[in-house]
């Protein structure tokens, strides 16, 4: 959540982080509908699950359509967060793969 709050600039518009979590979940919620996003999360197969949970709840629940999200994370490892039972909403809206392989030397 952290990461996300400052990636917002919410700091310099409310101040640091509030302690309370569900605090910084409305902040965060309220900017997303506030204007159209793209939230690009790099290495989402290092996040724990309840990370993921509460990306995929803003995203599907909270502020549906105003923000895309991308997820990015090494490939296999990603698959295998995706497969975690609490996870199978999210997997289940992912539309598109792709998988990035560096060019020759």
């Amino acid at each position: 959540m952290e990461a996300l709050y400052g990636a917002l600039n919410l700091a310099g518009f409310h101040g640091p982080r509030p302690r309370r979590l569900a605090d910084a979940e409305d902040r965060i919620v309220a900017e997303l509908a506030r204007t159209p996003r793209l939230v690009v999360v790099l290495g989402a197969h290092e996040l724990r699950t309840v990370s993921l949970e509460v990306l995929y709840g803003m995203w599907a629940h909270l502020v549906p359509g105003h923000f895309g999200l991308i997820l990015t994370g090494q490939s296999g490892a990603l698959e295998m967060v995706l497969d975690r039972p609490a996870l199978a909403s999210l997997k289940s809206c992912v539309f598109l793969r792709h998988r990035a392989v560096p060019e020759p030397a």
